[in-house]
């Protein structure tokens, strides 16, 4: 007999069917899946109803959320602040929406969603991703123009400029925490639902192997965002609405704003091409069936939960849910490798946000060229681990303890790599921080003297002079022109008349910028950190794997979920927040408006790097111990003890299985223990 349903054609021979049979019915199914929308469905668009071409669009839509997410919302934090008048604590809440969407939804999501039709879910948060980047980009199109105006930082001594209120501009920042709310609906489908149908379409000793690919091409896109965004932050904001030939401002302007709002614009178009793409797939792809056949043999912890997650209606209704979830926390292996990877993101998330800033301040570069630098040694460094952490899953056929064990040396590798913050260029002495001014010996601490006491200087903008004397060729750096007691400015970087300044106006000039010097360190830094960056990211793909794997094939999903739960509240959220309280522990200089204290002008670098070390080290060596407890405590069910294979290589040099994965006395294949 024969029934047709939603375009796939099952078979049944008789009322009555064996087990064996039902399963076969059940390849069967897998198998006829096409590509297609509604009735449309024909022949030579099912050539793309493979993983291949699957993984190709699947890896777009990754490249898109994460450029967007961690890659262009990082770059804006500057202009958003400026065009909008917030401050950064403010100005950071963006972001923390983002994790306290996907954080909130993502048990809901993964549960329903391992479920459903994942296809559809996953397009739906391509959907999700693009709605969020165009509502993002509205306040650009629904604001007027900028007009910001340069300030000048010469000594004044009847200076009557008044402090600027908050304008109504400041409410445009629940338009940017509602866009990210959205685009983190989309990304906790993305990386719960779609890392499990990925896993699910392709063979066992092809799984590792593709999520590590789509791991790096989650690295890819904030390393591009960075890029990229720096680009369009060195073009003017209104450039669509304005002569930008008439603006007088330049880049390096304290009131320029550059385009912000390309970058989210860009992602959300994308986000919904993407999206009409992917609805075209169906709910599995061409050879699911045989995929599901490298993995007849359960590899999940033997706790005994299998008596509940083999009964195939279980997890369809919510009131599983309280007991799915409690065989996940009782899950030894999988609690052990939650809580290592959520100690991980809290370096992770930290590393990423205050990297550009750690390489500004501690190797004397711009803010600019620091971003740029950032995204050269992430494109390695992380893309390159996990491609390599992948590859060597599948070439070597890892088991599962196997697997652990090279994350743990990975990050045992990784931990002994964090001296990196050691390297560091000296601090450039700062007149009043960290050396007297030069016509004092008493003003240590302190960033006004006697010299510049009546001039009325404050910290609410840092413009930095150098003083060179020609004579004695010493340089002084002082905070601005205004600390340096300058009256008049003669050019556009020169500045005369200084009353804290040594010398004649012949023989001592007074510059725009920082003095000049030498240091070596900034090039091994970066040589090291890509290291170090490759060794922690080359666990990720083997973590997805073994989480994949140590949990009921039918938990897969909603295990990636409760997995996502931790990370996200636990260790991307205060990640970066940790981070900024050890860094701002560090500050000497802060920005004061309206006697209101802002961000930090100038860090004392040594103070820095040890504060940054210490917390880096006490995070990474927990999650090696984390790693290494969930091999011990793992324990493979009796069907796989004896011998179960996942890899071995026959006459076309391609990966084979033995039968149902068990090894026989015929089976030309290698037998890996557990």
């Amino acid at each position: 007999m024969e029934k047709t349903t939603n375009n796939h054609t099952v078979y049944k021979d008789s009322p009555a069917h064996t087990s064996s049979e039902s399963r076969e019915s059940k390849d069967e199914e897998l198998e006829i899946g096409l590509c297609g929308y509604n009735g449309c469905r024909p022949s030579w668009l099912q050539r793309c109803n493979t993983p291949k071409v699957y993984l190709i669009f699947f890896c777009l839509f990754v490249f898109v959320q994460s450029f967007l997410v961690s890659g262009i919302n990082n770059v804006n934090t500057t202009s958003l602040e400026r065009r909008f008048d917030l401050p950064s604590s403010q100005v950071g809440l963006i972001s923390g929406a983002y994790d306290f969407s996907a954080g909130s939804t993502v048990i809901l999501v993964s549960y329903f969603g391992g479920q459903g039709h994942k296809p559809r879910w996953i397009a739906f948060a391509a959907l999700a991703v693009g709605t969020g980047g165009f509502i993002m980009s509205l306040p650009h199109f629904a604001t007027g123009l900028y007009s910001g105006v340069s300030q000048g930082h010469t000594c004044s001594f009847n200076d009557t400029t008044l402090c600027k209120s908050d304008s109504s501009l400041k409410n445009y920042l629940y338009v940017f925490i509602l866009g990210m709310v959205v685009i983190g609906i989309g990304g906790t489908t993305l990386y719960s639902v779609g890392t499990s149908f990925v896993d699910e379409s392709v063979a066992l000793q092809d799984s590792g192997f593709y999520i590590g690919i789509f791991y790096a091409v989650a690295t890819l896109g904030p390393a591009m965002g960075y890029i990229l965004g720096g680009q369009f932050i060195n073009t003017y904001t209104d450039f669509d609405k304005v002569d930008t030939s008439k603006i007088k401002m330049t880049t390096s302007d304290p009131g320029w704003v550059g385009a912000w709002w390309i970058g989210y614009l860009f992602s959300g178009i994308l986000g919904f091409v993407i999206a009409v793409v992917l609805f075209a797939y169906p709910r599995h792809l061409k050879g699911a069936a045989e995929a599901k056949k490298s993995r007849e043999v359960s590899l999940a912890h033997d706790n005994g939960a299998e008596v509940y997650t083999s009964n195939p209606d279980f997890g369809k209704s919510i009131k599983d849910m309280p007991k799915a979830f409690k065989i996940l926390v009782t899950n030894p292996p999988f609690m052990c490798l939650a809580v290592a990877g959520t100690i991980d993101a809290l370096v992770l998330s930290g590393f990423s946000t205050f990297l550009p800033k750690f390489i500004q301040n501690q190797f004397n570069q711009d803010a600019g060229w620091s971003a740029m630098l950032a995204g050269f040694v992430v494109i390695p460094g992380a893309c390159g681990g996990q491609i390599l952490g992948g590859y060597l899953l599948k070439r070597f056929g890892m088991s599962i303890k196997k697997a652990m064990m090279m994350m743990v040396i990975s990050s045992a590798i990784a931990t002994g790599l964090v001296a990196v913050f050691w390297f560091s260029c000296s601090a450039a002495n700062m007149a009043g921080i960290n050396t007297p001014y030069p016509n004092s010996t008493l003003d240590v601490g302190k960033i006004d003297s006697v010299c510049n006491a009546a001039c009325q200087c404050t910290t609410e903008s840092y413009n930095v002079v150098c003083a060179h004397d020609s004579i004695s060729n010493t340089q002084t750096q002082l905070f601005s022109p205004c600390h340096a007691g300058c009256t008049t400015q003669i050019d556009d970087k020169t500045y005369g008349n200084c009353s804290c300044i040594l010398g004649n106006s012949n023989t001592t000039l007074v510059k725009s910028g920082k003095c000049q010097g030498s240091c070596t360190a900034l090039e091994p830094f970066l040589v090291l950190t890509c290291l170090l960056i490759f060794f922690t990211f080359m666990t990720l793909p083997a973590g997805a794997y073994v989480t994949l794997r140590c949990v009921p094939d039918s938990q897969r999903a909603f295990g990636l979920g409760v997995q996502w739960v931790f990370i996200r509240f636990l260790g991307s959220f205060p990640g970066p927040i940790m981070f900024g309280a050890v860094i701002d522990h560090s500050c000497l200089v802060w920005r004061d408006k309206c006697g209101e204290r802002g961000s930090c002008w100038i860090y004392d670098n040594q103070d820095m790097s040890m504060n940054i070390f210490l917390l880096a080290l006490a995070v990474k060596i927990p999650v090696c111990v984390f790693y290494y407890l969930a091999k011990v405590v793992y324990k493979a069910p009796k069907a796989s003890e004896k011998s179960f294979t996942l890899t071995t290589m026959d006459e076309g040099n391609r990966p084979v299985l033995g039968t149902n994965g068990l090894v026989s006395e015929n089976d030309h294949t290698e037998e890996h223990k557990l």
